[in-house]
């Protein structure tokens, strides 16, 4: 294969690849190998509140006042290139400036491939702030729909009378 063609080939991967990002709907960052942001998909900047000019090219740990600025998440990001290693659900809770508290699980992996170039990090975050709230808080939630159900009831009898 040329040289030519090789490069042409790289950039309809690259273009495939942007796409794919942009189609989904979790949010997205691809990391380059100094922990920058090379891109982020239009679910992370509606998600965190942050446009293109203040995310791509800066380092992760800087984005957002320095929010994700986490040691033990800096811990697990250094490891996935030289290591080839991976990130499963890791938990973050923070309280977001503009956007408030959230719980994410984030999850990372390398990306290869000579179409790319240099090694990246995939990273994608999803929000189960409101799933784990609900998880966390059922039994009060059980406990208070009770009460109101039985008070509903006692209403519906007592209007009966």
């Amino acid at each position: 294969m040329s040289i030519e063609r090789a490069r042409q080939s790289n950039r309809v991967a690259l273009t495939v690849f942007s796409d794919m990002l942009e189609s989904i709907r979790e949010p997205l960052l691809v990391l380059d190998a100094d922990l920058k942001v090379v891109k982020a998909n239009h679910s992370f900047y509606h998600a965190f509140n942050v446009a293109p000019h203040d995310t791509e090219g800066a380092l992760i740990y800087d984005l957002g006042n320095r929010q994700w600025d986490i040691p033990r998440l800096r811990e697990l990001l250094e490891d996935i290139l030289p290591r080839n290693s991976v990130l499963n659900d890791f938990e973050v809770e923070h309280t977001f400036e503009g956007i408030g508290p959230k719980l994410m699980h984030l999850n990372a992996r390398r990306l290869h491939g000579e179409a790319i170039g240099p090694p990246l990090i995939l990273l994608a975050i999803e929000d189960v702030t409101e799933r784990e709230y609900y998880k966390r808080h059922l039994e009060e939630i059980v406990s208070s729909r009770t009460a109101e159900l039985e008070l509903a009831r006692e209403s519906a009898e007592n209007s009966k009378q």
